[in-house]
């Protein structure tokens, strides 16, 4: 359960495991019987104290086991939840600058006796930072990277590419056969890289495993929770057909085991979605639609937006759009 805490925080509040132990007297002189995977344990009714200690020995390894089974699979919800903020090209470029600056500073640091204070991040911007300049290579059939590919077809004309030398991310022209840094691009397609970049290279089908826990590990469990991508603002610097064409790519995504959080003030995200709805390409019961409002102690959700098989309730636009009317019609009847 993902929630917000006092502190406005957005944490995982609870992990519910669900399994069960059963141990049960044997009604036959067979040797103790242990069935782990389905954690049945067997004991005869008149064991000795050689069959006792073997049978609390295969015990005391399956509840281990169970505990870290358990780990891994908090492991990986953990590690299934993904933050893109808003204003991913000037972040981008920031980072692309500081990271040189900061190396600088690190190299100087016995120069001088002042203390060098850097400014500090937030964790999720931190992990969005580290996220694109740790990434590394991975099978290029992961179910994620084809929707990558439709953004660069469809969308781009090009590939984005991670430079494991510069530790940066370039734009990759194959037709015209150049290549760009990616804070030389333009704001649209520094925009949607840091979404490519993560569906090709971040969020991946099967998440790793420590060594340690991944000897213990139950390999026929299906540990591998929905993704979760929150992403800010997926419209900024595009133009509406463009963004029409990333909210088809984000509906295939929610097919994929993918849940996405967007906040927007696009009406062309709004009214595909509406298309999407009425489609039946979405259903209802997978979308939910909250209109935040701003106040005093920030943005709050003021309600959750009725969702019916025609869609959302087109309420959020519609004031501004009416008062743009009647000033041109103000307008022309003047002229």
């Amino acid at each position: 359960l993902i929630k917000l805490n006092k502190e406005d925080k957005l944490i995982i509040h609870s992990v519910k495991i669900y399994s069960k132990l059963n141990i049960e007297l044997s009604k036959s002189d067979k040797e103790v019987l242990i069935k782990s995977n389905e954690s049945i344990f067997y004991l005869q009714h008149e064991a000795n104290d050689e069959q006792m200690d073997y049978f609390l020995n295969k015990m005391n390894q399956h509840v281990f086991a169970f505990v870290l089974n358990t780990y891994d699979e908090v492991f990986n919800i953990c590690n299934s939840v993904f933050f893109l903020p808003a204003s991913r090209s000037g972040l981008y470029k920031a980072m692309s600058i500081f990271s040189s600056i900061f190396a600088k500073l690190s190299q100087m640091r016995h120069l001088t006796n002042e203390t060098i204070e850097i400014p500090a991040l937030s964790e999720p911007i931190s992990d969005y930072f580290l996220n694109l300049s740790t990434i590394k290579e991975r099978n290029s059939t992961d179910k994620y990277t084809k929707f990558a590919t439709e953004i660069e077809e469809k969308i781009l004309g090009a590939q984005i590419q991670f430079n494991h030398d510069s530790k940066k991310l370039e734009y990759f022209n194959k037709q015209a056969n150049f290549k760009l840094d990616l804070s030389d691009t333009s704001s649209m397609i520094s925009e949607i890289a840091p979404i490519v970049a993560y569906l090709k290279y971040i969020v991946n089908e099967k998440e790793d495993t420590p060594l340690m826990m991944s000897l213990f590990i139950d390999k026929d469990r299906n540990s591998n929770p929905s993704k979760i991508l929150f992403i800010e603002e997926p419209e900024a610097h595009l133009h509406p057909e463009i963004q029409v064409s990333l909210m088809n790519i984000f509906a295939k995504l929610t097919q994929n085991k993918v849940k996405i959080v967007l906040t927007t003030h696009s009406n062309y995200f709004f009214n595909k979605v509406n298309n999407l709805i009425v489609s039946g390409e979405l259903k209802i019961d997978k979308v939910s639609n909250y209109h935040l409002i701003n106040t005093s102690k920030g943005s709050i959700v003021n309600k959750e937006v009725e969702l019916t098989e025609q869609g959302i309730e087109d309420s959020n636009f519609v004031e501004i759009a009416e008062q743009l009317y009647r000033e041109r019609l103000t307008a022309i009847e003047t002229f």
